[in-house]
């Protein structure tokens, strides 16, 4: 057994929100309805990077590739790239913005 299997090795993934756009606090609001509570680490425009443990991955990229209503507000969110590293996320999110 390896440490890392008790503490949980990070992930970060990667999202853009389609078909509209959600605030900060907005963003917070949705991922709070997730069992999982994923961390908001970077929302820039629409693109944004999710923190969590590995062993939620499979779920919190289900839970964010749906469809999402606040304050009569509906955006879906896709996910682009899981990474181990903040860094790697960072360069992945900045690629993205380059690329509009």
């Amino acid at each position: 057994m390896v440490v890392k299997d008790k503490v949980g090795r990070k992930r970060y993934i990667v999202f853009q929100q389609k078909d509209g756009k959600f605030h900060k606090g907005e963003m917070i609001a949705v991922l709070n309805r997730s069992t999982e509570k994923p961390y908001l680490m970077m929302l820039e425009g629409k693109y944004g990077i999710v923190f969590i443990r590995h062993w939620h991955q499979k779920e919190v990229t289900e839970f964010l590739n749906k469809s999402h209503t606040i304050n009569g507000k509906t955006v879906v969110l896709k996910t682009i790239k899981t990474s181990g590293t903040a860094r790697k996320a960072k360069k992945i999110l900045e690629e993205l913005k380059q690329r509009e």
